[in-house]
């Protein structure tokens, strides 16, 4: 660097420049390709005449042309990098507040601790009164149904009737088998076990996890206690990433697996295959299903790995969603899922067990909770509907037929709903898009094996917007698809064009956060990617923005 501006690099080229071969003192006229070297004409006769070689102003010029080329990229390489020391003077410019502010924070952290307490009794008093509204939403669905297969069942009887009273030996023996199949889908035994899943629709009980210290505990483990929940000061890597013109721009990457180095420092671990993922809005974090280390993880929107929510699980979880009152659910354990409180740890009940599965090796996958409080679960082909009868949950419907065809679904399903309890399944066997009603009932299918527009190659994670927009992670197409709450493509949201080598993603989970960033997670990191307008980034204080390319 010295060289350079002194200008001792500029003087020996212009030394080295030269006119004369060094050998024989006539004019260099030719370049050599076979020795690259440049040569004069006795070079040519006594040592070159069967090498590739040619007139050196033509040399010269396409020598020109390359060099040009280049001086081009470095010029631009050069702006970025005027561009990336204002990016670094501007971020020490805000260091001076930057203590003050924390303060304030610790402060409002000690005064959330006590709102939260006051608060914990209205939102257990404002449950009781929704699990009761629940009840009764849930009541009148198991109503419609049986009023459903009343009125089906007496179609198939007056049917039958008929066939039986007039129809001639040939017309019952050609009516046979579809008098058959119509009797055997309305029997008695599939009634009575609808009316079992109802029978204990009479009390509404309640059950809560004690907290995590009691009177019992002395003063010294209730101030460790607080000191915990307190959180602490540390420093960590800043993450800055230059300028880029993407209307969906890579604004965070967390635990990148094949860079851990960066994150051991600070002792951020990676992540090792984070399947799923959820927001949290009742502790405002990010939460990843990190499947290869066993563990729930807690990120701030910095990227931040937030180690003291850190959860070990004795599974590997694969589906994870966040429940309005706080808390979430998490599946990956045969055919179990597990409740946890909002700290991660157990709740009441703190398992929920999803019967009836057909593949009994198969464990809990996709998981999502309708705006009626009905946990919705797939367990290999199929869908199962659980309802909430505390302490129990109660499976009122499941439906799924295996194959690659028309409305058959594969084994390995997540599954997402809308504001209309529609029940969207992405299926990553057969590359496609399955919308159901809230009863069961098919109502389109989206997408086939391709990397076209629509087309979708292994989709994983399914989503919806506010405007129940489907977003879809279209995992071995390396990009992200939005469709119509109709199942009607719209357009690709992240695209493998939009991303470099190192930023290139296999999307797995998705999730929204309240202002409308993006949140991916691929094989060994959680991302991040930014809302952008006109190519300027978002106000951070705007969090009604809704999603958008």
């Amino acid at each position: 660097m010295q060289d350079l501006k002194s200008g001792k690099f500029a003087a020996e080229l212009s030394a080295k420049e030269t006119s004369k071969c060094a050998e024989h003192n006539e004019l260099i006229k030719f370049y050599c390709g076979s020795c690259q070297g440049v040569i004069c004409l006795h070079c040519v006769v006594t040592a070159h005449k069967d090498h590739q070689y040619e007139e050196i102003e033509k040399a010269a010029e396409r020598e020109r042309v390359k060099i040009k080329g280049k001086l081009g990229t470095v010029k631009t390489t050069a702006d970025l990098h005027e561009r990336w020391i204002e990016q670094l003077l501007a971020v020490k410019e805000g260091w001076s507040s930057e203590v003050k502010h924390r303060e304030k924070l610790i402060e409002k952290r000690a005064t959330t601790i006590i709102e939260v307490v006051q608060k914990a009794k209205e939102d257990r008093l404002s449950q009781l009164h929704y699990m009761n509204a629940d009840r009764e939403k849930v009541m009148g669905i198991s109503l419609e149904a049986a009023e459903t297969d009343l009125a089906r069942a007496k179609s198939c009887i007056q049917f039958a009737d008929h066939v039986l009273e007039q129809g001639s030996p040939a017309v019952v023996m050609s009516m046979a088998g579809e008098l058959t199949r119509r009797l055997e889908e309305t029997s008695d035994g599939k009634i009575m076990e609808k009316a079992e899943m109802t029978k204990n629709f009479t009390h509404l009980n309640y059950q809560y996890t004690p907290f995590y210290y009691t009177t019992t505990y002395s003063e010294k483990k209730e101030l460790e206690e607080v000191d915990k929940m307190m959180g602490e000061v540390w420093a960590e890597r800043l993450k800055m990433d230059p300028p880029e013109s993407s209307q969906l721009r890579h604004n965070v990457t967390a635990g990148n697996g094949r860079m851990s180095q960066k994150w051991n420092r600070y002792q951020y671990p990676g992540f090792v295959r984070p399947f799923s993922l959820a927001v949290s809005t009742a502790i405002g974090k990010v939460v990843v299903a990190d499947s290869g280390h066993r563990r729930m993880k807690f990120l701030e929107r910095d990227g931040r790995i937030m180690t003291e929510y850190d959860v070990a699980l004795k599974f590997k979880p694969i589906g994870v969603v966040a429940l309005t009152g706080g808390g979430f659910l998490v599946t990956g354990d045969k055919h179990r899922i597990h409740v946890l409180n909002c700290f991660g740890c157990p709740a009441e009940p703190s398992v929920i067990d999803a019967k009836g599965a057909a593949d009994k090796c198969a464990t809990t996958q996709g998981i999502a909770v309708d705006t009626l409080g009905r946990v919705v679960v797939t367990i290999g082909h199929q869908v199962f509907v659980l309802s909430p009868n505390p302490p129990h949950f109660l499976t009122i419907l499941k439906f799924g037929e295996k194959g690659e065809g028309h409305q058959q679904l594969g084994s390995s399903l997540h599954v997402a709903v809308n504001s209309k309890n529609h029940i969207i399944v992405s299926d990553f066997m057969n590359h496609k898009l399955e919308i159901f009603d809230a009863s069961g009932q098919h109502l389109v299918t989206s997408g086939s094996c391709g990397s076209g527009p629509g087309q979708l190659y292994n989709p994983y994670g399914v989503i919806t917007d506010k405007e129940d927009n489907i977003i879809v992670a279209d995992h071995l197409n390396h990009r992200v698809s939005l469709f119509s709450p109709d199942g009607t493509f719209l357009r690709h949201v992240l695209t493998p064009e939009e991303q470099t080598e190192m930023q290139k993603v296999s999307p797995m989970g998705l999730t929204l956060t309240p202002r409308g960033d993006l949140v991916i997670s691929d094989h060994r990191s959680v991302r991040y990617y930014q809302k952008m307008e006109n190519s300027a980034q978002v106000d951070d204080d705007d969090d009604d923005d809704e999603f958008c390319n």
